[in-house]
């Protein structure tokens, strides 16, 4: 059952999710003329395939893990047959669940466990698939990966809006959502 701190936190924390939306939205039609450069319009998605119309998402899956992460990556040398196998089998299956009716798949693996950039760019491509790629921090990845590369709150949102703005991993390739993941039913701060 939920607490009465529990649901007042929820709901705040909606709130605020839902202004800054409002926020977003509405900077994005009025900046939209003066910088065309900028990909993030009210009406558009990013995807890892560039912008488009959001009237072309079509049916959603909106919290998956194409590749797992750390996982399926170690295991490209063996288990897969390497990246082009492992490419190839994730075609196929995008390809089905593309042909049952879905259009768009948003992938929330972040940085910190090992999102590989190219590898969503490549199956969207191949498959067919809208793939909307994340910014975001999961907050408390397994030991053996990498590290936040920042642990302030303004450094964070430095690196959500380098990601956003100008791309993933040094590419062109930008997010379309921030992933935020909370381990414990504590929030802290910086989360």
């Amino acid at each position: 059952m939920t607490t009465r701190r529990e649901f007042l936190l929820r709901a705040t924390a909606a709130s605020v999710a839902a202004a800054a939306c409002l926020r977003i939205t509405h900077a994005a039609k009025a900046n939209a003329s003066e910088d065309g450069h900028r990909a993030a319009h009210a009406g558009f998605a990013e995807t890892v395939l560039g912008p488009i119309d959001a009237s072309k998402l079509g049916f959603t899956l909106p919290h998956e893990h194409i590749a797992d992460a750390s996982d399926d990556l170690k295991k490209w040398p063996k288990a897969w047959g390497g990246r082009a196998e492992f490419v190839a089998k994730a075609v196929e299956k995008l390809k089905a669940i593309k042909a049952a009716g879905v259009s768009t798949v948003v992938d929330l693996s972040p940085y910190d466990v090992w999102r590989d950039i190219r590898f969503l760019e490549e199956v969207s491509r191949k498959s067919g698939l809208h793939m909307i790629a994340c910014t975001g921090q999961r907050f408390s990845p397994p030991i053996s990966q990498v590290s936040m590369p920042v642990r302030t709150i303004e450094g964070l949102a430095e690196f959500f809006k380098k990601e956003i703005e100008q791309g993933i991993d040094g590419t062109g390739i930008k997010a379309g959502v921030i992933k935020i993941g909370i381990i414990t039913k504590d929030v802290t701060a910086l989360e």
